[in-house]
Protein backbone atom coordinates (compact mmCIF):
# COMPACT_ATOMS: atom_id res chain seq x y z
CA UNK A 1 0.00 0.00 0.00
CA UNK A 2 1.18 3.85 -0.87
CA UNK A 3 0.11 6.82 0.06
CA UNK A 4 -2.39 8.38 -2.96
CA UNK A 5 -0.69 11.40 -4.24
CA UNK A 6 -2.92 13.67 -5.97
CA UNK A 7 -3.15 13.54 -10.14
CA UNK A 8 -4.41 15.87 -12.91
CA UNK A 9 -8.13 14.37 -13.19
CA UNK A 10 -8.87 16.85 -16.01
CA UNK A 11 -5.78 15.57 -17.81
CA UNK A 12 -6.69 11.68 -17.56
CA UNK A 13 -10.46 12.27 -18.73
CA UNK A 14 -8.97 14.48 -21.68
CA UNK A 15 -6.71 11.55 -22.87
CA UNK A 16 -10.07 9.92 -23.93
CA UNK A 17 -11.95 12.64 -25.32
CA UNK A 18 -11.24 11.98 -28.90
CA UNK A 19 -13.35 8.64 -28.21
CA UNK A 20 -16.19 10.23 -27.01
CA UNK A 21 -18.28 9.74 -30.10
CA UNK A 22 -21.62 8.39 -31.72
CA UNK A 23 -20.12 7.63 -34.73
CA UNK A 24 -17.19 5.08 -34.20
CA UNK A 25 -16.17 2.60 -31.45
CA UNK A 26 -14.52 3.13 -28.57
CA UNK A 27 -12.52 2.08 -25.35
CA UNK A 28 -14.18 1.30 -20.89
CA UNK A 29 -11.27 2.57 -18.90
CA UNK A 30 -11.13 1.74 -15.25
CA UNK A 31 -7.90 2.68 -12.86
CA UNK A 32 -7.73 2.18 -9.35
CA UNK A 33 -4.82 3.12 -6.78
CA UNK A 34 -4.72 1.17 -3.50
CA UNK A 35 -8.01 -0.61 -4.62
CA UNK A 36 -10.01 2.58 -4.91
CA UNK A 37 -11.29 3.37 -8.19
CA UNK A 38 -10.55 6.60 -9.66
CA UNK A 39 -11.50 6.53 -13.33
CA UNK A 40 -14.44 4.34 -14.64
CA UNK A 41 -15.88 5.34 -17.49
CA UNK A 42 -16.75 4.13 -20.98
CA UNK A 43 -16.52 6.06 -24.43
CA UNK A 44 -17.94 5.48 -27.75
CA UNK A 45 -20.03 2.56 -29.13
CA UNK A 46 -20.58 -0.63 -28.56
CA UNK A 47 -22.26 -1.16 -31.90
CA UNK A 48 -21.75 1.32 -34.72
CA UNK A 49 -24.84 -0.03 -36.67
CA UNK A 50 -27.85 -0.40 -34.00
CA UNK A 51 -26.20 3.08 -32.57
CA UNK A 52 -25.50 1.21 -28.64
CA UNK A 53 -23.22 2.85 -26.52
CA UNK A 54 -20.60 1.62 -24.49
CA UNK A 55 -21.30 1.67 -20.87
CA UNK A 56 -19.06 0.84 -17.71
CA UNK A 57 -20.46 -2.79 -17.66
CA UNK A 58 -20.07 -3.57 -20.97
CA UNK A 59 -18.33 -7.04 -21.64
CA UNK A 60 -16.00 -6.83 -24.25
CA UNK A 61 -13.32 -9.47 -25.70
CA UNK A 62 -9.77 -8.99 -23.55
CA UNK A 63 -7.21 -11.25 -26.40
CA UNK A 64 -4.33 -12.83 -25.32
CA UNK A 65 -4.70 -10.81 -21.84
CA UNK A 66 -6.29 -14.21 -21.25
CA UNK A 67 -2.89 -15.96 -21.18
CA UNK A 68 -2.15 -15.62 -17.94
CA UNK A 69 -5.58 -16.93 -16.15
CA UNK A 70 -4.85 -20.51 -18.53
CA UNK A 71 -1.82 -20.53 -16.96
CA UNK A 72 -2.90 -20.48 -13.86
CA UNK A 73 -5.79 -22.69 -14.55
CA UNK A 74 -2.74 -25.39 -14.92
CA UNK A 75 -0.82 -24.60 -12.18
CA UNK A 76 -4.23 -25.03 -9.92
CA UNK A 77 -4.46 -28.79 -11.06
CA UNK A 78 -0.61 -29.19 -10.80
CA UNK A 79 -1.65 -28.00 -7.01
CA UNK A 80 -3.62 -30.81 -6.51
CA UNK A 81 -1.34 -32.72 -8.36
CA UNK A 82 -2.97 -33.98 -11.47
CA UNK A 83 -0.90 -32.18 -13.87
CA UNK A 84 2.35 -31.59 -14.03
CA UNK A 85 3.98 -28.49 -16.35
CA UNK A 86 7.34 -29.89 -17.25
CA UNK A 87 6.01 -32.61 -18.43
CA UNK A 88 5.88 -33.10 -22.35
CA UNK A 89 2.66 -32.20 -23.79
CA UNK A 90 2.35 -35.83 -25.71
CA UNK A 91 1.78 -36.96 -22.11
CA UNK A 92 -1.40 -35.00 -22.10
CA UNK A 93 -2.41 -35.26 -25.66
CA UNK A 94 -0.94 -38.75 -26.99
CA UNK A 95 -1.82 -38.13 -30.38
CA UNK A 96 1.45 -35.68 -30.81
CA UNK A 97 3.80 -37.61 -31.85
CA UNK A 98 7.92 -36.59 -32.55
CA UNK A 99 8.84 -32.61 -32.54
CA UNK A 100 5.29 -32.07 -31.81
CA UNK A 101 4.95 -33.96 -28.83
CA UNK A 102 8.33 -32.68 -26.66
CA UNK A 103 7.49 -29.81 -25.41
CA UNK A 104 6.39 -28.70 -22.25
CA UNK A 105 4.00 -26.93 -20.77
CA UNK A 106 5.98 -24.68 -18.66
CA UNK A 107 7.91 -23.91 -21.88
CA UNK A 108 4.49 -23.01 -23.79
CA UNK A 109 3.60 -20.70 -21.10
CA UNK A 110 7.21 -19.07 -21.67
CA UNK A 111 6.76 -19.06 -25.27
CA UNK A 112 10.37 -20.81 -25.41
CA UNK A 113 9.33 -24.32 -27.16
CA UNK A 114 10.52 -23.46 -30.20
CA UNK A 115 7.60 -24.65 -31.77
CA UNK A 116 5.93 -22.88 -34.82
CA UNK A 117 2.09 -21.35 -34.18
CA UNK A 118 -0.44 -23.02 -35.69
CA UNK A 119 -3.09 -19.59 -35.89
CA UNK A 120 -0.26 -18.13 -37.74
CA UNK A 121 -0.08 -20.99 -40.15
CA UNK A 122 -4.07 -20.46 -40.24
CA UNK A 123 -3.26 -16.63 -40.83
CA UNK A 124 -0.64 -17.31 -43.70
CA UNK A 125 -2.92 -19.52 -45.67
CA UNK A 126 -6.64 -19.15 -44.45
CA UNK A 127 -6.40 -15.76 -43.87
CA UNK A 128 -9.66 -14.58 -42.11
CA UNK A 129 -11.85 -17.76 -43.51
CA UNK A 130 -12.73 -20.16 -40.34
CA UNK A 131 -11.45 -23.60 -40.05
CA UNK A 132 -13.68 -26.34 -39.09
CA UNK A 133 -12.96 -27.15 -35.38
CA UNK A 134 -9.75 -29.66 -34.68
CA UNK A 135 -7.81 -27.71 -37.17
CA UNK A 136 -5.29 -26.15 -34.76
CA UNK A 137 -4.80 -29.64 -33.00
CA UNK A 138 -4.21 -30.46 -36.71
CA UNK A 139 -1.57 -28.26 -37.33
CA UNK A 140 0.73 -28.05 -34.57
CA UNK A 141 0.55 -32.16 -35.12
CA UNK A 142 1.96 -31.62 -38.44
CA UNK A 143 4.76 -29.75 -37.71
CA UNK A 144 8.07 -31.72 -38.26
CA UNK A 145 10.73 -28.82 -37.58
CA UNK A 146 11.24 -25.96 -35.16
CA UNK A 147 11.44 -22.46 -34.85
CA UNK A 148 14.34 -23.00 -32.73
CA UNK A 149 15.92 -24.81 -30.47
CA UNK A 150 13.58 -25.17 -27.16
CA UNK A 151 14.82 -23.01 -24.74
CA UNK A 152 16.90 -20.57 -27.19
CA UNK A 153 14.27 -17.42 -27.84
CA UNK A 154 11.28 -16.34 -26.92
CA UNK A 155 8.71 -16.19 -29.90
CA UNK A 156 4.72 -16.10 -29.18
CA UNK A 157 3.20 -19.11 -30.35
CA UNK A 158 -0.82 -19.16 -29.32
CA UNK A 159 -0.84 -22.55 -30.56
CA UNK A 160 0.97 -23.62 -27.74
CA UNK A 161 -1.36 -22.12 -25.24
CA UNK A 162 -4.38 -23.92 -27.12
CA UNK A 163 -2.56 -27.39 -26.71
CA UNK A 164 -2.13 -26.29 -23.25
CA UNK A 165 -5.70 -25.43 -22.85
CA UNK A 166 -6.41 -28.85 -24.56
CA UNK A 167 -4.63 -30.37 -21.75
CA UNK A 168 -6.53 -28.56 -19.41
CA UNK A 169 -9.81 -30.33 -20.42
CA UNK A 170 -8.49 -33.47 -20.63
CA UNK A 171 -7.16 -33.32 -16.83
CA UNK A 172 -9.65 -32.11 -15.35
CA UNK A 173 -12.29 -33.57 -16.86
CA UNK A 174 -14.25 -29.88 -18.10
CA UNK A 175 -14.02 -27.87 -20.94
CA UNK A 176 -11.95 -25.03 -20.60
CA UNK A 177 -14.71 -22.60 -19.77
CA UNK A 178 -16.14 -24.80 -17.08
CA UNK A 179 -12.75 -24.84 -15.80
CA UNK A 180 -11.89 -21.32 -15.58
CA UNK A 181 -15.45 -20.21 -14.35
CA UNK A 182 -15.41 -23.17 -11.06
CA UNK A 183 -11.93 -22.48 -10.26
CA UNK A 184 -11.10 -18.26 -10.71
CA UNK A 185 -13.99 -16.48 -12.11
CA UNK A 186 -16.63 -17.65 -9.65
CA UNK A 187 -14.51 -17.69 -6.30
CA UNK A 188 -13.19 -14.44 -7.53
CA UNK A 189 -16.43 -12.76 -8.02
CA UNK A 190 -15.93 -12.49 -11.67
CA UNK A 191 -19.88 -12.54 -12.71
CA UNK A 192 -19.45 -10.86 -15.81
CA UNK A 193 -16.43 -12.62 -17.25
CA UNK A 194 -16.83 -15.52 -18.98
CA UNK A 195 -15.17 -17.81 -22.29
CA UNK A 196 -15.97 -17.59 -25.96
CA UNK A 197 -14.92 -19.78 -28.11
CA UNK A 198 -16.11 -17.87 -31.43
CA UNK A 199 -17.41 -14.28 -32.63
CA UNK A 200 -20.41 -15.96 -34.05
CA UNK A 201 -22.39 -16.27 -30.46
CA UNK A 202 -24.39 -13.51 -29.50
CA UNK A 203 -24.21 -12.64 -25.80
CA UNK A 204 -26.18 -9.75 -23.90
CA UNK A 205 -23.86 -6.47 -22.85
CA UNK A 206 -21.55 -7.36 -24.81
CA UNK A 207 -19.65 -5.00 -27.47
CA UNK A 208 -19.35 -5.86 -30.95
CA UNK A 209 -15.69 -6.06 -32.35
CA UNK A 210 -15.14 -3.15 -35.73
CA UNK A 211 -12.51 -2.99 -38.53
CA UNK A 212 -12.39 0.22 -40.19
CA UNK A 213 -12.39 0.43 -44.09
CA UNK A 214 -9.88 2.10 -45.97
CA UNK A 215 -13.28 4.32 -47.23
CA UNK A 216 -14.06 4.83 -43.58
CA UNK A 217 -16.93 2.10 -42.82
CA UNK A 218 -17.14 -0.20 -40.33
CA UNK A 219 -16.68 -4.16 -40.92
CA UNK A 220 -17.60 -6.82 -37.87
CA UNK A 221 -14.61 -8.00 -36.08
CA UNK A 222 -14.26 -11.28 -36.83
CA UNK A 223 -11.63 -13.75 -35.24
CA UNK A 224 -10.77 -16.81 -37.64
CA UNK A 225 -11.64 -19.14 -35.24
CA UNK A 226 -14.59 -21.55 -33.90
CA UNK A 227 -12.31 -23.14 -30.91
CA UNK A 228 -10.60 -20.27 -29.00
CA UNK A 229 -8.83 -20.69 -25.85
CA UNK A 230 -6.65 -19.99 -23.04
CA UNK A 231 -4.85 -18.09 -26.41
CA UNK A 232 -7.71 -15.67 -26.31
CA UNK A 233 -11.06 -16.79 -25.53
CA UNK A 234 -11.98 -14.52 -22.33
CA UNK A 235 -14.64 -11.92 -22.56
CA UNK A 236 -14.57 -9.44 -19.41
CA UNK A 237 -16.17 -6.37 -17.87
CA UNK A 238 -13.82 -3.30 -16.53
CA UNK A 239 -15.27 -3.59 -13.24
CA UNK A 240 -14.35 -7.52 -13.41
CA UNK A 241 -11.00 -7.07 -14.44
CA UNK A 242 -9.80 -4.22 -12.04
CA UNK A 243 -11.41 -7.21 -8.97
CA UNK A 244 -8.63 -9.87 -10.85
CA UNK A 245 -5.53 -6.95 -10.85
CA UNK A 246 -6.12 -6.16 -7.03
CA UNK A 247 -5.93 -10.10 -6.90
CA UNK A 248 -3.29 -10.31 -8.81
CA UNK A 249 -0.94 -7.87 -6.79
CA UNK A 250 -2.54 -8.50 -3.29
CA UNK A 251 -3.29 -11.52 -0.77
CA UNK A 252 -4.01 -14.39 -2.94
CA UNK A 253 -7.63 -16.15 -2.59
CA UNK A 254 -6.90 -18.52 -5.35
CA UNK A 255 -3.70 -20.55 -6.08
CA UNK A 256 -1.32 -21.32 -3.01
CA UNK A 257 2.63 -19.21 -2.54
CA UNK A 258 3.81 -21.96 -4.53
CA UNK A 259 1.86 -21.15 -7.81
CA UNK A 260 2.18 -17.42 -7.45
CA UNK A 261 6.01 -17.89 -7.53
CA UNK A 262 5.78 -19.99 -10.81
CA UNK A 263 3.36 -17.69 -12.21
CA UNK A 264 5.80 -15.02 -11.63
CA UNK A 265 8.67 -16.23 -12.40
CA UNK A 266 10.62 -16.03 -16.12
CA UNK A 267 13.15 -18.05 -17.75
CA UNK A 268 16.49 -17.81 -19.38
CA UNK A 269 17.60 -18.35 -22.73
CA UNK A 270 20.56 -20.28 -23.30
CA UNK A 271 22.33 -17.08 -24.16
CA UNK A 272 22.03 -16.59 -20.37
CA UNK A 273 19.69 -13.67 -20.75
CA UNK A 274 16.83 -13.50 -18.59
CA UNK A 275 13.39 -12.98 -20.63
CA UNK A 276 10.85 -10.35 -19.13
CA UNK A 277 8.16 -12.58 -19.84
CA UNK A 278 6.56 -14.87 -17.27
CA UNK A 279 3.31 -17.16 -17.09
CA UNK A 280 1.05 -14.68 -19.28
CA UNK A 281 2.61 -12.03 -17.91
CA UNK A 282 5.32 -9.75 -18.44
CA UNK A 283 7.79 -7.60 -15.65
CA UNK A 284 9.22 -4.46 -17.38
CA UNK A 285 10.66 -0.89 -16.13
CA UNK A 286 9.57 2.00 -17.02
CA UNK A 287 9.98 5.62 -15.14
CA UNK A 288 11.62 3.92 -12.51
CA UNK A 289 8.51 1.69 -11.52
CA UNK A 290 8.08 -2.16 -11.95
CA UNK A 291 5.07 -2.99 -13.79
CA UNK A 292 3.28 -5.76 -14.04
CA UNK A 293 1.17 -5.82 -17.49
CA UNK A 294 -0.24 -7.87 -20.45
CA UNK A 295 -2.08 -6.60 -23.40
CA UNK A 296 -4.16 -8.65 -25.75
CA UNK A 297 -5.50 -8.16 -29.58
CA UNK A 298 -8.27 -9.48 -31.59
CA UNK A 299 -10.04 -8.80 -34.90
CA UNK A 300 -11.29 -5.40 -34.23
CA UNK A 301 -10.04 -5.18 -30.50
CA UNK A 302 -7.63 -4.64 -27.74
CA UNK A 303 -7.21 -4.77 -24.73
CA UNK A 304 -4.46 -4.05 -21.99
CA UNK A 305 -4.44 -4.78 -18.08
CA UNK A 306 -1.60 -2.63 -16.09
CA UNK A 307 -0.48 -3.21 -12.65
CA UNK A 308 2.22 -1.21 -10.19
CA UNK A 309 2.41 -3.08 -7.35
CA UNK A 310 5.00 -0.25 -5.42
CA UNK A 311 2.05 2.35 -6.22
CA UNK A 312 -0.88 0.16 -5.93
CA UNK A 313 -1.62 0.86 -9.28
CA UNK A 314 -4.27 -0.99 -11.96
CA UNK A 315 -5.17 0.16 -15.21
CA UNK A 316 -7.71 -1.54 -17.47
CA UNK A 317 -8.27 -0.50 -20.96
CA UNK A 318 -10.82 -2.61 -22.99
CA UNK A 319 -11.43 -1.27 -26.77
CA UNK A 320 -13.64 -2.52 -29.85
CA UNK A 321 -11.40 -1.00 -32.43
CA UNK A 322 -10.79 2.41 -30.91
CA UNK A 323 -7.28 1.91 -29.74
CA UNK A 324 -4.74 0.45 -32.02
CA UNK A 325 -1.79 0.74 -28.89
CA UNK A 326 -3.16 0.17 -25.96
CA UNK A 327 0.49 -0.47 -24.14
CA UNK A 328 1.61 3.06 -25.60
CA UNK A 329 -1.99 4.32 -23.89
CA UNK A 330 -1.83 2.89 -20.68
CA UNK A 331 1.82 4.38 -20.43
CA UNK A 332 0.14 7.66 -21.30
CA UNK A 333 -2.48 7.21 -18.63
CA UNK A 334 0.30 6.30 -16.28
CA UNK A 335 2.29 9.13 -17.11
CA UNK A 336 -0.70 11.21 -15.26
CA UNK A 337 -1.23 9.06 -12.70
CA UNK A 338 1.69 9.02 -11.19
CA UNK A 339 3.36 12.34 -12.55
CA UNK A 340 4.89 13.44 -8.61
CA UNK A 341 5.90 10.10 -8.40
CA UNK A 342 8.37 9.70 -11.79
CA UNK A 343 9.09 13.31 -12.45
CA UNK A 344 12.76 12.29 -11.88
CA UNK A 345 12.46 9.73 -14.99
CA UNK A 346 11.92 11.47 -18.26
CA UNK A 347 9.34 10.21 -20.48
CA UNK A 348 11.08 7.84 -23.15
CA UNK A 349 11.42 9.23 -26.56
CA UNK A 350 11.79 7.28 -29.83
CA UNK A 351 15.28 7.66 -31.79
CA UNK A 352 14.86 10.05 -34.35
CA UNK A 353 15.98 9.36 -38.08
CA UNK A 354 16.01 10.39 -41.44
CA UNK A 355 14.60 8.78 -44.24
CA UNK A 356 18.21 10.08 -45.81
CA UNK A 357 20.40 8.33 -43.28
CA UNK A 358 23.24 6.21 -43.34
CA UNK A 359 21.71 3.99 -41.47
CA UNK A 360 18.46 3.16 -43.11
CA UNK A 361 17.95 0.86 -45.43
CA UNK A 362 17.17 -3.19 -45.46
CA UNK A 363 19.19 -5.28 -43.77
CA UNK A 364 20.05 -9.08 -44.60
CA UNK A 365 21.22 -11.95 -41.97
CA UNK A 366 24.83 -12.85 -43.53
CA UNK A 367 24.16 -16.18 -42.28
CA UNK A 368 20.32 -16.65 -43.10
CA UNK A 369 17.52 -15.63 -44.80
CA UNK A 370 15.64 -13.03 -41.94
CA UNK A 371 15.11 -9.43 -43.06
CA UNK A 372 14.54 -6.43 -41.83
CA UNK A 373 14.11 -2.65 -42.84
CA UNK A 374 15.33 0.54 -40.35
CA UNK A 375 12.77 3.07 -41.74
CA UNK A 376 11.68 6.47 -40.67
CA UNK A 377 7.84 6.46 -39.60
CA UNK A 378 7.00 10.11 -38.43
CA UNK A 379 10.46 11.15 -37.97
CA UNK A 380 10.90 8.24 -35.61
CA UNK A 381 13.30 4.77 -35.99
CA UNK A 382 11.59 1.55 -36.52
CA UNK A 383 12.59 -1.89 -36.97
CA UNK A 384 10.51 -2.80 -39.82
CA UNK A 385 10.28 -5.33 -42.68
CA UNK A 386 8.68 -8.29 -44.04
CA UNK A 387 9.69 -9.91 -40.23
CA UNK A 388 8.77 -6.30 -38.47
CA UNK A 389 8.14 -7.00 -34.23
CA UNK A 390 4.53 -6.32 -32.80
CA UNK A 391 6.20 -2.95 -31.30
CA UNK A 392 8.74 -1.68 -33.93
CA UNK A 393 10.26 1.82 -32.41
CA UNK A 394 13.55 1.60 -31.92
CA UNK A 395 14.95 3.55 -28.07
CA UNK A 396 18.92 4.81 -28.37
CA UNK A 397 20.35 3.49 -25.11
CA UNK A 398 23.17 5.81 -23.61
CA UNK A 399 26.59 5.14 -25.12
CA UNK A 400 30.29 6.85 -25.02
CA UNK A 401 30.84 9.37 -27.44
CA UNK A 402 33.75 7.13 -29.15
CA UNK A 403 31.49 4.22 -28.69
CA UNK A 404 28.91 2.19 -31.25
CA UNK A 405 25.35 3.22 -31.45
CA UNK A 406 23.46 1.14 -29.80
CA UNK A 407 19.29 0.45 -29.70
CA UNK A 408 16.60 -1.18 -28.02
CA UNK A 409 13.07 -2.11 -29.06
CA UNK A 410 10.46 -1.98 -26.53
CA UNK A 411 9.79 -4.96 -24.93
CA UNK A 412 7.01 -7.22 -26.91
CA UNK A 413 5.94 -10.79 -27.18
CA UNK A 414 7.98 -11.40 -29.69
CA UNK A 415 11.17 -11.06 -27.41
CA UNK A 416 13.99 -8.87 -26.31
CA UNK A 417 15.88 -6.60 -29.47
CA UNK A 418 19.46 -4.61 -28.98
CA UNK A 419 20.73 -3.26 -32.03
CA UNK A 420 24.16 -1.69 -33.05
CA UNK A 421 26.31 -0.51 -35.42
CA UNK A 422 30.20 -0.24 -35.24
CA UNK A 423 31.86 2.32 -37.55
CA UNK A 424 30.96 0.37 -40.85
CA UNK A 425 27.30 1.60 -40.94
CA UNK A 426 26.79 -1.16 -44.32
CA UNK A 427 26.69 -3.73 -40.95
CA UNK A 428 23.90 -4.08 -38.82
CA UNK A 429 24.35 -6.38 -35.26
CA UNK A 430 21.21 -7.64 -34.13
CA UNK A 431 21.04 -9.43 -31.07
CA UNK A 432 17.57 -11.34 -29.85
CA UNK A 433 17.07 -13.00 -26.61
CA UNK A 434 20.68 -12.44 -25.91
CA UNK A 435 22.15 -14.70 -29.36
CA UNK A 436 23.45 -11.85 -31.92
CA UNK A 437 23.90 -12.12 -35.68
CA UNK A 438 24.84 -9.93 -38.35
CA UNK A 439 23.24 -8.42 -40.92
CA UNK A 440 24.96 -6.50 -43.79
CA UNK A 441 22.65 -3.87 -45.67
CA UNK A 442 21.46 -4.65 -49.31
CA UNK A 443 23.17 -1.54 -51.55
CA UNK A 444 21.73 -2.39 -54.85
CA UNK A 445 17.94 -3.10 -55.51
CA UNK A 446 17.31 -6.82 -56.26
CA UNK A 447 16.37 -7.58 -59.83
CA UNK A 448 14.53 -10.50 -61.13
CA UNK A 449 14.81 -12.15 -64.55
CA UNK A 450 12.18 -12.96 -66.91
CA UNK A 451 14.05 -16.60 -66.95
CA UNK A 452 13.94 -16.40 -62.79
CA UNK A 453 10.20 -15.93 -62.39
CA UNK A 454 9.61 -18.68 -65.03
CA UNK A 455 11.37 -21.23 -63.31
CA UNK A 456 9.51 -20.15 -59.62
CA UNK A 457 6.54 -19.81 -61.10
CA UNK A 458 3.77 -23.46 -59.85
CA UNK A 459 2.53 -25.21 -57.41
CA UNK A 460 4.03 -25.47 -54.41
CA UNK A 461 2.67 -28.21 -51.60
CA UNK A 462 3.64 -27.97 -47.58
CA UNK A 463 2.48 -31.17 -45.31
CA UNK A 464 3.11 -29.08 -42.71
CA UNK A 465 0.62 -26.21 -43.50
CA UNK A 466 -1.49 -28.99 -45.23
CA UNK A 467 -1.73 -25.80 -48.11
CA UNK A 468 -0.55 -24.97 -51.23
CA UNK A 469 1.05 -22.56 -52.71
CA UNK A 470 0.99 -21.36 -56.73
CA UNK A 471 3.65 -18.33 -57.80
CA UNK A 472 2.88 -17.00 -61.25
CA UNK A 473 4.33 -13.94 -63.00
CA UNK A 474 1.96 -10.51 -61.89
CA UNK A 475 0.29 -9.40 -64.05
CA UNK A 476 -0.03 -5.36 -62.10
CA UNK A 477 1.43 -2.71 -63.18
CA UNK A 478 2.10 -0.61 -60.04
CA UNK A 479 5.32 -0.40 -57.68
CA UNK A 480 5.00 -0.74 -53.92
CA UNK A 481 5.78 1.69 -51.22
CA UNK A 482 9.40 0.68 -51.34
CA UNK A 483 9.49 1.50 -54.89
CA UNK A 484 10.22 -1.67 -55.97
CA UNK A 485 8.54 -3.46 -58.81
CA UNK A 486 5.97 -6.63 -57.67
CA UNK A 487 7.14 -8.99 -60.24
CA UNK A 488 4.53 -12.50 -59.16
CA UNK A 489 1.80 -12.94 -57.73
CA UNK A 490 1.34 -15.58 -54.59
CA UNK A 491 -1.70 -17.42 -53.60
CA UNK A 492 -2.21 -19.79 -50.65
CA UNK A 493 -4.57 -22.06 -50.17
CA UNK A 494 -5.26 -23.52 -46.84
CA UNK A 495 -8.48 -25.91 -45.50
CA UNK A 496 -10.36 -23.06 -45.09
CA UNK A 497 -9.69 -20.13 -47.74
CA UNK A 498 -7.00 -18.76 -49.80
CA UNK A 499 -4.97 -15.74 -49.18
CA UNK A 500 -3.57 -13.80 -52.36
CA UNK A 501 0.12 -11.63 -51.61
CA UNK A 502 2.61 -9.47 -54.04
CA UNK A 503 6.16 -10.74 -54.15
CA UNK A 504 8.89 -8.53 -54.99
CA UNK A 505 12.53 -9.07 -54.53
CA UNK A 506 14.79 -8.45 -51.71
CA UNK A 507 17.96 -10.15 -52.81
CA UNK A 508 19.81 -12.88 -54.48
CA UNK A 509 17.10 -15.88 -54.21
CA UNK A 510 15.28 -13.93 -51.36
CA UNK A 511 11.78 -12.76 -51.96
CA UNK A 512 9.23 -10.67 -49.72
CA UNK A 513 5.64 -11.04 -49.78
CA UNK A 514 2.73 -8.56 -48.76
CA UNK A 515 -0.98 -9.13 -48.53
CA UNK A 516 -2.51 -7.89 -52.40
CA UNK A 517 -6.33 -8.31 -50.82
CA UNK A 518 -8.35 -8.19 -47.70
CA UNK A 519 -8.58 -11.78 -46.74
CA UNK A 520 -4.95 -11.55 -46.22
CA UNK A 521 -3.22 -10.85 -42.86
CA UNK A 522 0.55 -11.46 -43.11
CA UNK A 523 3.83 -10.28 -44.52
CA UNK A 524 7.04 -12.70 -44.73
CA UNK A 525 9.62 -13.57 -47.08
CA UNK A 526 10.47 -16.92 -49.35
CA UNK A 527 13.81 -17.97 -49.57
CA UNK A 528 14.09 -20.54 -52.63
CA UNK A 529 15.26 -23.63 -52.18
CA UNK A 530 17.86 -25.23 -55.27
CA UNK A 531 18.72 -28.75 -55.70
CA UNK A 532 22.16 -29.41 -54.53
CA UNK A 533 23.40 -31.04 -57.44
CA UNK A 534 21.56 -28.83 -60.59
CA UNK A 535 20.74 -25.65 -59.03
CA UNK A 536 16.63 -26.21 -60.38
CA UNK A 537 14.05 -24.57 -58.02
CA UNK A 538 13.42 -27.84 -56.00
CA UNK A 539 10.77 -25.06 -52.94
CA UNK A 540 10.16 -22.14 -51.36
CA UNK A 541 10.65 -21.36 -47.28
CA UNK A 542 7.95 -19.04 -46.23
CA UNK A 543 8.84 -16.77 -43.06
CA UNK A 544 6.48 -14.77 -41.20
CA UNK A 545 6.93 -12.80 -37.96
CA UNK A 546 6.36 -15.92 -35.85
CA UNK A 547 6.75 -18.80 -38.10
CA UNK A 548 10.26 -19.86 -39.58
CA UNK A 549 11.42 -21.58 -42.49
CA UNK A 550 8.01 -23.34 -43.37
CA UNK A 551 8.94 -25.23 -46.66
CA UNK A 552 6.34 -26.25 -49.51
CA UNK A 553 8.27 -28.46 -52.20
CA UNK A 554 8.05 -27.77 -56.12
CA UNK A 555 4.75 -30.24 -57.41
Amino acid sequence: MSARVPFDDEALIALFEPFNRSDAPGVVVGAAIDGKIVLRRAFGMANVGLGMALDARTRLRIGSTTKHMACLAALLLQEAGALDIDAPIRRYLPELTGIAGEPTLRSFMHHTSGQRCALDISLLTNGLAVPQAGYLLDIQHRQTHVNFPAGARMMYCNGGYHLMSLAIERVSGQSFASFLTSEIFEPLGMSDTFCLPDDFRIRNRMAACHVKRSDGIYERGLFPSREILGEGCVVSSVDDMLRWCAHLRGEKSVGNRTTWEAMFSSPMFSSGLRSDYMMGLKRTQYRGCELIHHAGGVVGGTCQMLCVPEYGVDIVLLSNGAIPAPVAFSLRMLDILLADRMQAYPVPTPAQILSSSALAGTYREVNGDVVYDIVERNGAMTLGGPLEPSISSLYELDARDDGPREFALESSGDGTFRLRWGTDPSHLHITHCGHTAIYRRIETPARISAEDIEALCGAYLSEEADACATLRPSTLDHRTDTDIDVVMSLVIAGKAGECAYDVFPVDIDLLRFSPSEPNAMLTGTIAIVRHPDTGLVAGISVSTLRTRNLRFGKS
